[in-house]
């Protein structure tokens, strides 16, 4: 897994609980911080503790919308 950074918007929608933990997110454009040539997940040196991992998947309210319920998991051909 890879930390998300949230922008104002969906920041507000967490505290407002329109995002939960569950939520599924239809995401598009989403840039990764904190490291320029990108990482592997499945690393075994890489660490999602906030405090030890810089990189973190930077999500905007304008390219994010909640998915279906039954929406599978993963890579779509087309959302938007």
């Amino acid at each position: 897994s890879i930390l998300a950074a949230l922008d104002e918007c969906l920041s507000s929608f967490v505290d407002s609980r329109k995002i939960i933990v569950g939520t599924k997110l239809a995401v598009c454009n989403c840039t990764l911080e904190g490291k320029e040539d990108g990482i592997d997940p499945l690393d075994r040196n890489y660490s999602t503790n906030p405090k030890s991992s810089p990189v973190a998947l930077k999500l905007h309210a304008n390219s994010t919308r909640r998915a279906k319920w039954d929406c599978k998991l993963g890579f779509c051909k087309s959302l938007f």
